[in-house]
């Protein structure tokens, strides 16, 4: 989902996409791609957005939160 979409684009489009969604494609390699950090709510937005359709927030939500326990 998330990790395939990141990875099967381009360098350009990799930058691209990182500079509409409000950060850069190397944060999003770096910190992203394996989960390392969890993006706030407006970079998760941003990230949904700038796919044009291609990922959902809810989507974004289920890749970051899988396997993560989460309080009541």
């Amino acid at each position: 989902m998330f990790k395939e979409y990141f990875l099967g684009l381009t360098k350009e489009a990799r930058e691209d996409y990182a500079s509409r969604a409000g950060t850069t494609a190397y944060y999003i390699h770096t910190h992203l791609i394996n989960r390392y950090k969890i993006p706030r709510k407006k970079l998760l937005q941003g990230l949904a957005e700038a796919s044009k359709g291609a990922i959902t927030e809810e989507e974004l939500i289920k890749f970051f939160y899988q396997g993560k326990k989460v309080a009541a």
